[in-house]
């Protein structure tokens, strides 16, 4: 159970340190030898017992999982055990190990984040210093910088540029799913600071919309629900939006969580969700809602 009254029922598991990259946005912090990797027997084992703990989703990560000879052996091992296994990976060795098992693949990377590939390498080749709106230790964001081939910056929040000194010519591209307050706040900033200034907007059109329509929401509501998943950026700003709000935040992942959470206290209760809840489990969350309302 987290903080929110959610039954946890996701887990993320390690199976390599290793990495065919050397990226220093994943390696600054040094690497330590721990006295070997998991075999795939451990791994299922301890997918076995999260199983029994309630875990339904697990998502393999690292390091680079697709480094390990044994890859798929592991996700067949882990997938017996839990109803959904996932992965996090750099792609390099994905089309080779597809086509050992003579899959077919397919790119589901969303448009919006391409697009935002592409413009990163573009101005970084026209030399500008490409800055980054968006948080650093987010998959989005460290991909967004393997694209960049020359000086590139990341940048959170406005108060990281105090020192910054600038340069002459910036491009900028941001997260998709950053606050549209935030960069604007930020790309004003950054204007006083060079000359020759390049915006390219890249936020999502969709998490605009959920972020213009909870402000709305805000202004009628003492309570909101806000429909999405614990590691989604653009449900975590929804939530963080409810909290400077200071209304009441109940945050949930799927129906089940409805069951713990008391609304007595709460006269006009809101409902948004994150780009990333599917519409099948918000459909079930509001006739669950209109129920309880009848």
């Amino acid at each position: 159970m987290d903080p929110y009254g959610r039954a946890v029922d996701s887990l993320r598991i390690s199976i390599t340190q290793r990495c065919d990259f050397n990226c220093f946005f994943c390696h600054e912090e040094g690497e330590c030898d721990h006295g070997g990797e998991a075999t795939a027997e451990e791994i299922e084992a301890l997918a076995a017992v999260a199983a029994e703990l309630g875990i339904r989703r697990i998502k393999l990560t690292g390091g680079e999982p697709l480094i390990r000879e044994d890859v798929v052996d592991v996700v067949l091992r882990v997938a017996a055990h839990v109803e959904e296994v996932s992965m996090t990976t750099n792609g390099f060795h994905l089309a080779e190990r597809a086509r050992e098992k003579g899959l077919r693949i397919v790119d589901a990377t969303c448009p919006f984040v391409k697009r935002a590939q592409k413009l990163a390498r573009s101005l970084s080749r026209k030399g500008y210093v490409v800055i980054l709106v968006g948080d650093k230790s987010h998959p989005e964001v460290k991909g967004l910088k393997s694209y960049v081939e020359g000086e590139t910056l990341v940048v959170g929040a406005p108060k990281e540029l105090a020192h910054w000194a600038g340069a002459k010519k910036v491009g900028v591209v941001a997260q998709t799913t950053q606050d549209f307050n935030k960069v604007n706040q930020i790309l004003k900033i950054l204007k006083r600071k060079t000359k020759d200034f390049q915006w390219k907007n890249t936020l999502c059109p969709e998490v605009l919309s959920r972020q213009k329509e909870l402000f709305q929401i805000l202004k009628k509501a003492d309570g909101v629900l806000v429909i999405g998943s614990q590691t989604s950026a653009n449900t975590g700003r929804l939530t963080k939006m409810v909290k400077n709000a200071k209304r009441k935040l109940f945050w949930i992942n799927s129906p089940e969580n409805l069951k713990r959470i008391d609304f007595k206290k709460v006269s006009v209760l809101g409902v948004v969700s994150g780009t990333s809840a599917p519409n099948w489990e918000i459909e079930k969350i509001k006739k669950w809602l209109d129920t309880k309302q009848k």
